[in-house]
């Protein structure tokens, strides 16, 4: 039950980020979807979710302010996630995008040529 809280409130603070994105709010965000994934126990069928909105919202905080400790942990949590929604898995295509784009974000910095393949391959 606290963990289907805490994923709430998490999905409530982000609402506001759609437009005005405030990093406070963002930094909320994260701590309830962290304290959601702490709740989560690791054979819970929701982790996967739990997984995956925490990297989004890392990645969202990584576009505002360049830490790359965040992208990192993104990246990390979403091939987590993706581990989760095997195929045939009804998200597993969310699963894969979420991961995509932080690579794509990584990328960006890095130029490291096995980011952009990793990302290809994820399309295909």
């Amino acid at each position: 039950m606290l963990t289907v809280i805490s994923e709430q409130l998490g999905c409530l603070t982000r609402i506001p980020l759609r437009s005005p994105r405030k990093l406070n709010d963002l930094n909320d965000a994260i701590s309830f979807y962290e304290e959601s994934l702490h709740l989560c126990p690791i054979e819970d069928e929701s982790r996967d979710s739990s997984l995956d909105n925490l990297g989004s919202a890392l990645v969202a905080r990584f576009t505002k302010r360049r830490n790359v400790v965040d992208l990192t942990r993104a990246i990390t949590l979403h091939r987590e996630a993706l581990s989760l929604r095997l195929a045939g898995h009804p998200l597993r295509d969310n699963a894969l995008n979420h991961l995509a784009l932080a690579l794509q974000q990584e990328h960006g910095i890095s130029h490291a040529s096995e980011d952009l393949n990793e990302t290809i391959n994820l399309y295909h």
